[in-house]
């Protein structure tokens, strides 16, 4: 075990990324116009990005003992990501997405096999490493289905250590657990969600409505993703939208955006940074990941600290 400063729980998987001329449900047989393989889930995304901006992290979550997992193992260590929190699944495959991206760039569809992402043992839950880090950030799907019992622990073991929980709501915490939120009373610091999954639990995104939210549920904040137009950042007496500036002609695929974003938020709000100067990173991080292919298209410390 190593020094860490965020401990990222949730989803650790690799993915293929097929782009498609006019794709349709309807229509069974498409020529792809290319196609490219990458590590994925978005606490391993997550992980890798805060952690290429010299915050060291680590990571929770499961692989399979096959070839993918053992890939995955070995480019987490390679970025230098704390693995004692990583469980091998003699069980269960490791995680796979495969991701349909239209050639317009405008929608992705995905089809996902959980796999060992499912399998996770008590043996995760350590104290040490909670009591060490600063900040932890938490995927929805990891409170959604069978691994929820222990992400609740693990958040309330984290709000009596007083450290700061960052929750990446997600479709399907949304879809199917809604009946959840009022657990996570108090739980959480800060809503990561984006237009549409905001829309569905709240029907609106007025002022009065989500400051409601944000006092019901103890939040400092709720900051929803508006795709490529940016953030719109909710406190208790103030909302304010931050821009996302870049040409769409610059944009190469949309594939891991809202984990970019994550990682910006992350990064100012340790540094920092109020929640309003964490955004602005925040896009500065997802303007750069839209100009490359796939979600670890992230930017180096270095790059990041030259724009701030």
């Amino acid at each position: 075990m190593t020094y860490v400063e965020l401990l990222a729980v949730g989803d650790v998987e690799y993915s293929t990324l097929v782009t498609v001329k006019n794709f349709s449900t309807i229509v069974s047989n498409f020529e792809a116009l290319d196609y490219y393989i990458e590590y994925s889930g978005n606490a391993l995304v997550v992980a890798v990005g805060v952690n290429r901006l010299e915050i060291p992290t680590g990571i929770l979550g499961s692989i399979g003992r096959d070839p993918e997992g053992e890939k995955i193992l070995k480019f987490l260590e390679k970025e230098n990501i704390d693995t004692s929190l990583l469980h091998v699944s003699k069980k269960s495959k490791t995680g796979y997405s495969l991701k349909i991206i239209d050639e317009k760039k405008d929608r992705i569809w995905t089809i996902r096999y959980p796999g060992a992402n499912l399998d996770w043992p008590e043996t995760l839950y350590n104290e040490d490493i909670l009591k060490m880090c600063r900040a932890i950030f938490v995927s929805g799907n990891a409170l959604a289905d069978k691994r929820r019992s222990l992400t609740l622990k693990i958040l309330r073991k984290a709000r009596d250590l007083q450290k700061t929980v960052f929750l990446d709501v997600g479709p399907i915490l949304i879809s199917r657990e809604s009946g959840l939120l009022a657990n996570l009373r108090s739980l959480v610091d800060y809503w990561l969600i984006n237009e549409e999954q905001a829309m569905e639990m709240l029907g609106t995104l007025s002022n009065s409505t989500i400051r409601y939210f944000i006092k019901r549920m103890e939040l400092k904040a709720v900051i929803v993703k508006f795709d490529i137009e940016g953030l719109y950042v909710f406190e208790k007496s103030s909302a304010k939208k931050i821009p996302l500036n870049i040409d769409r002609k610059q944009v190469v695929d949309k594939v891991g955006l809202e984990d970019a974003y994550n990682v910006g938020l992350i990064y100012g709000m340790l540094n920092g940074y109020d929640v309003e100067g964490a955004a602005k990173i925040a896009t500065l991080v997802a303007a750069y990941k839209l100009k490359g292919k796939g979600s670890l298209n992230l930017p180096p410390y270095e790059y990041l600290s030259s724009q701030l």
